[in-house]
């Protein structure tokens, strides 16, 4: 159980974490007019790309669970386990129970995301000047990345950071305008970083599914 216990605390963090690099990678590439110089294909994906590239590995990984769970249930000796499953109870219990347990979150973070990409989609169209090329996109992916309840951290974020890059760059640059990317990226990385640290001070794991 070691070494499942490791994939499941793991395997996770290493794949957003990667995910995350090419992100801003992508972005930060993009924002210097550098696009031409990418010569690595995976750093050629679209942020959608990257989008479904974090669904379909969520999947994957609460499909993954429910054979772990699964497993853990059906083992010899676990009589209590093998009481939640066929012929004690129904399938329908063990599906119930993964459906609450390893794919609401999806959901509800998928839901989100997706509410906060129409929300910038929407945005666009009346003030497109604070908007570069695939930046809605991008915070598409970054929401759906800070998962749930991170989104509740991420969302507020966003506002903070836009603030902080806005001062920034007329101080430093002189520029009176900026876009959303920068602090899309800024937001998501706090959020993926300590983002736990701030459920806790906030005391929003009751949002936890």
């Amino acid at each position: 159980m070691g070494g499942t216990q490791i994939y499941l605390d793991w395997a996770p963090k290493a794949f957003f974490l990667a995910v995350l690099a090419v992100m801003a990678l992508k972005y930060i590439l993009r924002s210097r007019n550098a696009q031409e110089e990418i010569t690595y294909p995976w750093l050629r994906l679209t942020f959608f790309r990257l989008t479904v590239a974090l669904l379909v590995w969520r999947i994957l990984f609460a499909v993954s669970q429910m054979y772990l769970q699964y497993l853990t249930w059906s083992a010899e000796g676990n009589i209590l386990g093998q009481r939640l499953l066929p012929p004690y109870q129904s399938w329908n219990y063990f599906l119930r129970f993964s459906l609450g347990r390893f794919w609401l979150n999806i959901l509800i973070a998928f839901a989100a995301a997706l509410i906060f990409y129409i929300f910038l989609r929407v945005l666009k169209e009346w003030t497109p000047r604070f908007f570069e090329t695939e930046e809605p996109e991008l915070g598409f992916s970054a929401a759906f990345l800070s998962g749930w309840p991170g989104f509740a951290i991420f969302f507020p974020l966003v506002f903070i950071f836009i603030i902080v890059v806005s001062i920034s760059r007329l101080l430093i640059w002189r520029q009176a305008y900026t876009t959303l990317g920068g602090a899309f990226i800024l937001a998501v990385l706090v959020q993926v970083f300590w983002g736990e640290k701030f459920i806790q001070l906030f005391k929003l794991f009751v949002l936890r599914i």
